[in-house]
């Protein structure tokens, strides 16, 4: 009799540690999907930034505004799947990509690249590091 219990508290330990392994796989597993869509949502922008080609003024302001959905909801489902400091270190890069070194106002999405002190050859060093820096986290 104590035989029989023995070997069913060994089968409940044993589907125990079969669940927590599911659990894990199944987390990271979100994890590693939502990091490659966040990186694929950037592919687009990042090569027409690395192609080298200056087309208008704020050329890359505009090409970041017509995005952003596209990067947001890229960005929220990554932010979603992460521990509490990966959260941090993600919205403290992604505020840098929005906003960088300047003031958090929504308003004011990308106006750094078009400030008077970059010319577009600037710009599109700045958003290249940003956004490598952003899909990096």
């Amino acid at each position: 009799m104590s035989i029989d219990i023995t070997v069913a508290l060994i089968g409940l330990l044993g589907a125990f540690c079969g669940m927590l392994i599911s659990i894990f796989v199944v987390r990271y597993m979100l994890k590693i999907s939502a990091r490659h869509k966040f990186a694929a949502a950037f592919t687009d922008e990042l090569a027409v930034l690395k192609s080298g080609i200056v087309g208008d003024e704020c050329a890359t302001l505009q090409m970041f505004e017509a995005s952003f959905e596209k990067h947001n909801r890229a960005y929220v489902e990554r932010w979603s799947v992460l521990g509490k400091c990966q959260k941090r270190r993600l919205e403290k890069k992604w505020n840098k990509f929005c906003h960088g070194d300047r003031d958090l106002n929504p308003d004011d999405r990308f106006t750094y690249l078009a400030s008077n002190a970059y010319e577009e050859k600037e710009s599109i060093k700045t958003a290249i590091k940003n956004i490598e820096s952003l899909i990096s986290t």
